[in-house]
């Protein structure tokens, strides 16, 4: 397999074009812009883990539920592992 070519890439120019200058949509929070076409040489990913980095820096996203998200979470599996005890006896008995 013949050995790429790599390109020589202005690192210093890649960062100081990374947003692009359109005016981001009215919902999106403060002082977050677009990324400019330069901006998408800034992404990498890590060839062993398949990790997201951004300039460097490993991009790490975390959700977590509310209190009545979980609350909810647990009474569902409650009440599956309640109905598959009542199953699991009904069919013991022979119903």
């Amino acid at each position: 397999m013949p050995k790429q070519q790599t390109q020589n890439i202005d690192w210093e120019a890649m960062r100081r074009m990374k947003v692009s200058d359109a005016i981001p949509p009215g919902d999106w929070p403060d002082r977050v812009v677009p990324i400019s076409i330069s901006g998408l040489t800034l992404f990498g990913i890590h060839k062993d883990t398949g990790d997201v980095y951004w300039d460097g820096h490993r991009i790490e996203t975390t959700i977590r539920l509310s209190g009545r998200d979980r609350f909810l979470a647990a009474l569902v599996a409650f009440s599956t592992a309640s109905m598959a005890i009542v199953d699991l006896l009904r069919y013991a008995w022979g119903e």
